[in-house]
């Protein structure tokens, strides 16, 4: 389901969910918020050690739909940077 319609082919609801995630990117760029940590400057030698503090916020990570191990969260911030 993809804004109250239900889309029952894989292909269209993939290129939808697509167009959908390129516009809220779009959008952030639009309104000037940072793409990367390296824009807040979050120095790459602050990097080691931030997968494991963010591992242990138990309140925010109980709520993630998908378990996040310390490597998860490792990659995601390598990506972000």
């Amino acid at each position: 389901m993809l804004n109250g319609v239900v889309i029952d082919d894989a292909n269209l609801f993939n290129e939808k969910l697509q167009e959908a995630f390129e516009t809220i990117v779009n959008l952030s760029k639009d309104v000037g918020i940072p793409q990367h940590l390296r824009e807040i400057h979050i120095a790459a030698k602050a990097m080691p050690g931030m997968d494991v503090s963010a591992a242990k916020v138990t309140r925010l990570l109980n709520n993630n739909p998908c378990e996040m191990t310390v490597e998860d969260i490792e990659k995601i911030y390598r990506f972000a940077y």
